[in-house]
């Protein structure tokens, strides 16, 4: 019976991607996709593929938490949208943020930090990322689009990957984003793979 119940979900859910209406009006549409992604996603883990020293303990590690506690400040929030965009019956929109790292180099702000410096003071700033996303039904990933905070001052740039897991009422979702950090051994690139749980 909850397999047969996921199938005819899954069904609605593809035929409100590629807007087809055979089945179904497109507010039955609309409210399918807002009850499986719609909501805030509460903040798990985040790790680094190589570890960094953000503390400057000098201790590397690639569990975030450990070097930088802000990261359990982060969320994710989805919001599906009744209006049209494009050629798509609904659009949807995809909010994170990260802590953004600030540098004071002698008690003056500075923004040019390529190799480790002792006179160098770093802060953190949680900053938001805001973007738009489509549905991969095919790979269970989120297509993000466009993001108006991305500049060449910030190192929050889009997501290279937005995944989530199957279609449960406790939906996980993985955001990997490439980031540049200073650290103790100078300013490094890393992956970072954080995990969110719906609230």
């Amino acid at each position: 019976m909850v397999l047969k119940k996921y199938a005819y979900l899954t069904v609605f859910l593809l035929m409100a991607l590629s807007g087809c209406e055979k089945d179904g009006s497109q507010s039955e549409q609309y409210e399918l996709l807002k009850h499986e992604f719609q909501g805030k996603y509460a903040w798990i883990s985040s790790t680094s593929s190589s570890p960094v020293d953000l503390n400057m303990d000098g201790i590397p590690s690639t569990d975030l938490f450990y070097e930088l506690s802000q990261v359990n400040e982060l969320e994710v929030e989805i919001k599906v949208l009744p209006a049209a965009r494009g050629n798509a019956a609904f659009s949807a929109t995809f909010a994170t943020s990260w802590p953004e790292q600030t540098f004071t180099r002698n008690g003056a702000k500075t923004e040019v930090v390529t190799t480790y410096d002792p006179a160098v003071s770093v802060s953190y700033q949680v900053l938001p990322i805001n973007a738009v996303c489509d549905v991969d039904w095919n790979s269970n990933h989120f297509m993000i689009s466009s993001d108006k905070y991305t500049t060449s001052s910030r190192t929050s740039t889009l997501p290279e990957l937005v995944s989530y897991k199957g279609i449960t009422a406790e939906r996980e979702i993985t955001v990997i984003s490439r980031k540049s950090l200073y650290t103790s051994k100078g300013m490094v690139t890393t992956r970072v793979t954080s995990v969110f749980k719906r609230l």
